[in-house]
């Protein structure tokens, strides 16, 4: 079974999401190996940080399926993840997350999905298209965690059953250009995103040989189509992606750029009001405030953070709305470093107070405060001196120094 969200939409567009985290390669391991076998596919680590950010994803999809840009009508998942037992396949939700008004789970209480193959991901991409090519106006989203690298340009993801051909050894692979180039012509879909969290390395071995299409469910059939579709990507051309423990879950590791992507998401890459209705999250925000969201990560080992140039709409496509500000996370530094203590407060542009901190040690202040057309101050106050910084919310800017 590979839906795991699904609801009816009675009237208007609906938001539909695909998506896979590739956390185990099982035919890629040591025992698997022959003489034909390439030397990079003898031993291929698995992920288990792509299965939980495929797990992340669901769980954002589905806490926010009435924040869309359309509203949430189904979620397809491939997944799969080593553990003691072997290799496994399951998520659960209705347990933990409040259950959107009307949102089953089609699989009545069996939590296992299928795995992310080349067979499966055909099968379930097919119907993933099928389904928005009903109605008009509709929101694709697809998601994709594993081992990555790139191919004539284009980004490419592994599936699980990497190696599990003689023939064609690399052929379990997914081309993320070629889908997000066929979903411009598909005319139900009002706007499309594509996240890509992978590696981009240059592998010689795949262009040196042909590895096929992998599993290819869309074509554009040579059409150029519509620029309605984003795609954002963890890396550039032969760079790596990395993971990293969850803010205050340090031992449950995920991708860097997934996490950054549902921070954003969440409301840090929010933009003012479009034609005074809402507060929207889109691809070019998203994509501007990435790097600005990891430099707020002091947790995580300092590792290259490059995602790939995005593919964006000429137009703005919204993602996500808001009906009110979202709170904007906020870390203000003291550069230079100070020795005495300080009391720290953000106040609005009419003075009221938003957040304080108490007089203490000068150490770095992590804090949020909602998003606004207007600027907010920060002062901060010590027996020598006190201090005003201006801070804008709705801009790709999180650091504060006083």
């Amino acid at each position: 079974m590979t839906r795991v969200f699904e609801r009816a939409i009675a009237d208007g567009p609906v938001g539909r999401a695909f998506i896979i985290g590739v956390g185990a390669y099982p035919h890629a391991k040591p025992a698997n190996a022959t003489n034909s076998t390439p030397q990079k596919l003898r031993d291929v680590p698995d992920l288990q940080s792509a299965a939980t950010g495929a797990a992340l994803f669901c769980d954002w999809l589905i806490s926010n399926a009435d924040l869309l840009a359309a509203p949430l009508g189904s979620i397809d998942l491939l997944l799969n993840v080593t553990t003691n037992s072997g290799v496994i396949s399951s998520y659960h939700w209705m347990e933990r997350l409040t259950i959107p008004t009307g949102a089953t789970d089609p699989r009545n209480g069996n939590s296992t999905v299928d795995d992310p193959t080349v067979a499966n991901v055909k099968t379930t991409g097919v119907k993933w298209r099928t389904d928005l090519a009903l109605g008009a106006q509709n929101l694709a989203i697809f998601y994709i965690c594993g081992h990555g690298a790139t191919l004539g340009g284009d980004n490419i993801v592994f599936l699980a059953d990497l190696n599990s051909d003689d023939a064609n050894p690399w052929g379990a692979l997914l081309n993320i250009q070629t889908h997000a180039s066929a979903f411009k012509v598909i005319p139900s879909i009002r706007t499309a995103f594509f996240f890509v969290d992978a590696c981009s390395e240059l592998v010689t071995d795949i262009v040196l040989v042909d590895p096929g299409v992998g599993a290819q469910f869309a074509t554009s059939g040579g059409k150029l189509g519509e620029e309605k579709v984003t795609l954002l990507a963890a890396a550039t051309a032969k760079r790596l992606s990395y993971e990293g423990g969850l803010f205050e879950q340090p031992d449950i590791k995920a991708g860097r750029f997934t996490q950054c992507v549902l921070q954003g998401l969440s409301g840090a890459a929010v933009r003012p009001p479009f034609n005074g209705v809402g507060w929207s999250v889109h691809g070019t925000s998203l994509f501007e405030s990435l790097k600005p969201l990891y430099s707020l990560r002091l947790d995580w080992v300092d590792l290259p953070f490059e995602p790939g140039p995005p593919m964006l709409p000429a137009d703005r496509y919204k993602i996500v709305e808001y009906a009110s500000p979202p709170h904007i996370p906020f870390r203000v530094r003291f550069v230079p470093p100070r020795s005495v203590d300080w009391a720290l407060e953000i106040q609005d542009h009419v003075n009221t107070q938003i957040v304080a901190r108490p007089s203490g040690p000068p150490v770095d202040w992590n804090t949020r405060a909602p998003a606004s057309l207007y600027p907010y101050t920060l002062t901060g106050v010590s027996t020598l001196e006190t201090k005003t910084v201006t801070m804008m919310t709705c801009q790709s800017n999180y650091c504060y120094d006083l």
